[in-house]
Order: C-alpha cells, then structure tokens, then sequence
C-alpha cells in the first residue's frame, strides 16, 4: 500500500507544531532514507511512498519516543490535524453548504486519492449519522483507523456540526472489514 507525499507532510508539520522538543531525537532514530524525507525535506507532495516504511513506522516511532500511551488518540489528533490543514478556501467553502452525509460520501471516493488502492464507501446512512466501510487497505493499523477517522470527524466538524465516531469493526485486529460510526448534531 502506499501513500501520498501530503500524508507525509502532515506528520512533519505534526510533530513539528506540536512535540518540537522531540524531533532531534525522532531524527537520530532513522535510516537514511527517511532521513532525507523527514529531515531533508527531500520527498513530492504528488509522489506515492510505501505506507509501512514512510508514515506508519516513523508515526509510530515518534509516539514512543514521546511516550505517547494512547496511540489511537495521537493518531486521531494527526488526522484532525490533517482536515483542519487541507480543507481550506474553497474546500472550506464546500465544507460549510454541505451537509455532513454529503461530506463523507465525497470523502469515502476521494480516499483512494491519499491512499493508493484503498476501497471505501459510505454504508447504512441516515441524516444523523453513517457508516463509513474500508474493505480494501493492506498493511493498515489501528492508528491508520483512528487517523482517518479523526479526519472525517474534524471535516465534519468544520461543517458546523458536533461529530462522535467510534470504530466498530478493525482489519487491524482481524475483521474482514474496518467500520467506522459517524453521528453528528
């Protein structure tokens, strides 16, 4: 599986904006290439980067080198993160008329654009609420599940409402499928 250069970006800017004390040490820790990425800057936001090697591991990392606990929760905040960074002028715009079923069906076909060969789709909807079904994602990890969740949950948020989600079913621990429950106000 791979990633777009953007999700690389956002961990950069993450970590950076929020944990700089740490960086130095999260720099000592890599290999060389991803010290070009991470250090040098030497990466395409347009690129496709294998996933394990290029953002699962180094997110990983970097949350033990913190001593982060609840990776989840690191995970969710980098993908809120992630919406509150890319979802500017006119997406925000977009975010701000449409309703946030509308949001998350748009969402669940544009994924495949950060994460090459992902399969998604919106499930079991109402106007409250929707399911939202990865059934294709290799090498995909209970914090990858967790950060796009935290992304819908801020991109629905940014379209004034209230979200909770909660992951229902995990291809990181075993299901055949991820499942993520999305309610909002």
């Amino acid at each position: 599986m791979q990633i777009k250069g953007t999700g690389i970006r956002t961990n950069i800017e993450y970590f950076k904006l929020n944990y700089a004390q740490y960086y130095a040490s999260f720099l000592e820790k890599l290999d060389s290439d991803l010290l070009r990425v991470y250090k040098d800057g030497d990466y395409s936001l347009a690129e496709w980067y294998e996933i394990k090697k290029y953002y699962l591991e180094p997110m990983t990392l970097f949350a033990d080198i913190v001593g982060i606990k609840d990776k989840d929760a690191f995970a969710r905040d980098i993908g809120r993160y992630s919406a509150q960074t890319t979802l500017t002028g006119v997406y925000k715009v977009f975010l701000l008329v449409s309703s946030p079923l509308y949001i998350m069906k748009k969402a669940s076909r544009l994924m495949k654009t950060f994460y090459k060969d992902a399969e998604s789709e919106v499930i079991d909807e109402n106007k409250n609420w929707c399911r939202l079904r990865i059934f294709y994602f290799p090498d995909i990890n209970s914090m990858l599940e967790h950060r796009i969740a935290g992304y819908g949950e801020k991109a629905i948020e940014m379209s004034n409402a209230n979200p909770l989600y909660r992951v229902e079913k995990s291809l990181a621990k075993g299901d055949k499928e991820t499942v993520i429950y999305y309610e909002w106000k």
